[in-house]
């Protein structure tokens, strides 16, 4: 299986070596001098660049030829721009993809089982972890909340309802967790470990759905809940909202409780907190992982990984938007 290249350091370069990337950084452990290292690209699917890269047009066209995309971000986690390989796939998908947006009846009808089963999902978490029942009330909340979903007429309206719902969510957040801090939602900059490692949990995902979505032919930047926007992929933010709840919210709930994930992990001060690099390993190794886990998935007769279950996403919502479905409803795939 291919797989996801990470890099995280402060500054490199990355230029092309025959049929393989060359890595070029700061050494660490000598001062003034540089370490290199050789990447292979038979087996990567995409590249994921964190900090000060500095990338040769030669590796963006090798890219271009191989088909790998390049998602570039800052340091700290914030995305800054994407190389999106020329696609060979069919525009059919595409277009109909952008006849469902300006179909507001299909928009809506899209953007309603988005919301609804990222709800359903986030009353999982909180039935999985809140063993002493400590947030019931939030949970009824988020139920009484999704009881208007249904009667919604409009996107902005919908998305009104899910914020309500996220802020129920995350105002019960704190008492799941044992061990990082959370003190209510805050982003930019984020002011806490909790904060912190939800910012950074959500950028990689996100960067995972991205990908997903390319693969599938759909158009990142066309979403139906998020608005479609210059500097986001509004779809994969939509369709990262489905697994959010299944992938980041659980995994910190999980490393937290495990106490794999604690406060050392982190760089804080009096108005911002981030992950250290150790503990961006940490995410990452454990994020890997979990992605990599598998359950049996009927429908295909064989076990099937949290990333498939991403692109099969894709695929599920494809067959709304060409008409082979008449409603649009995420796959269950219970593994929460």
């Amino acid at each position: 299986m291919k797989e996801t290249l990470y890099i995280m350091t402060g500054n490199f370069s990355l230029a092309k070596h025959g049929d393989a990337i060359e890595f070029t950084a700061p050494d660490a452990e000598h001062e003034g001098q540089k370490c290199t290292r050789i990447i292979p690209t038979a087996m990567l699917d995409s590249i994921e660049l964190y900090g000060n890269a500095q990338v040769t047009t030669p590796v963006l066209q090798f890219c271009n030829e191989i088909g790998i995309p390049c998602y570039f971000n800052t340091y700290n986690g914030i995305p800054v721009g994407v190389f999106i390989p020329e696609s060979s796939h069919s525009s059919i998908v595409k277009l109909k993809q952008y006849a469902t947006f300006i179909d507001p009846n299909k928009k809506l009808h899209v953007a309603k089982a988005i919301v609804m089963k990222a709800s359903n999902e986030r009353r999982r978490i909180i039935e999985k972890y809140d063993k002493k029942e400590m947030v019931t009330e939030i949970k009824n909340e988020i139920k009484k909340l999704m009881e208007n979903i249904s009667s919604v007429q409009d996107v902005e309206t919908l998305r009104g309802i899910e914020g309500n719902i996220m802020k129920s969510f995350f105002g019960g957040f704190s008492k799941l967790l044992f061990h990082l801090p959370f003190d209510g939602r805050s982003k930019q900059p984020p002011l806490d470990e909790g904060n912190a490692i939800l910012g950074w949990g959500n950028v990689i995902l996100y960067n995972t759905v991205r990908n997903e979505i390319f693969k599938v032919a759909l158009d990142p930047q066309v979403g139906f809940l998020h608005e479609p926007h210059e500097n986001r992929a509004s779809l994969a933010i939509d369709i990262a909202e489905i697994f959010r709840p299944i992938i980041v919210d659980n995994l910190i709930l999980r490393l937290d409780h495990k106490r794999t994930l604690l406060p050392v992990h982190f760089d804080k001060d009096e108005i911002k907190c981030y992950l250290n690099q150790q503990g961006k390993r940490i995410w990452i190794r454990e994020y890997f992982d979990f992605l990599h886990g598998t359950i049996d998935y009927p429908p295909l007769q064989r076990k099937i990984s949290v990333k498939e279950e991403i692109r099969l996403e894709g695929y599920n919502l494809i067959k709304y938007i060409t008409g082979e479905k008449d409603e649009y409803i995420p796959i269950d795939f219970k593994n929460t």
